[in-house]
């Protein structure tokens, strides 16, 4: 997350306001939200970035 340049506020809002989508590859769910992405399996949070929306996300 800080090195990647996402403050924890951003973490936070994408998981609480973010659309969420399903990525089929990874069995994980991604929380998108102005520009910063959230991913989560299970209970854990295993990555975040900034990005766009992915065509790979359903």
């Amino acid at each position: 997350m800080i090195q990647r340049g996402v403050t924890p506020k951003q973490v936070f809002d994408a998981v609480k306001y973010g659309k969420k989508y399903y990525v089929p590859k990874y069995n994980s769910t991604v929380y998108h939200h102005k520009g910063v992405a959230v991913a989560k399996q299970g209970d854990t949070l295993t990555t975040t970035y900034k990005s766009g929306v992915k065509k790979r996300w359903k």
